[in-house]
């Protein structure tokens, strides 16, 4: 079987009540995690060629400590849960 290759561009995420700072750390994370979850099972919106021009993934609330990493993850799986619906 040929691998599928997607092509995913996020213009922008928004994120509230984290430092500039850590926005690299969130988008590598974010990035990471949700070429695992597309890898693991492909959502049907991304198996036809096709512009999504938004797509509200839902809030989550995280930790006042929480690490941008992680912050990442939990975005890249309301994402791919958004994408799935």
């Amino acid at each position: 079987m040929t691998p599928r290759v997607v092509e995913l561009h996020i213009e922008r995420l928004i994120l509230h009540g984290y430092a500039h700072a850590d926005r690299h750390d969130i988008a590598a994370s974010l990035q990471r995690e949700l070429g695992l979850l597309l890898a693991d099972r492909m959502p049907r919106s991304l198996l036809h060629p096709s512009h999504i021009p938004s797509l509200d993934a839902g809030a989550f609330t995280a930790a006042r400590d929480a690490r941008p990493k992680h912050t990442g993850t939990q975005a890249a799986r309301m994402i791919h849960g958004g994408l799935s619906r």
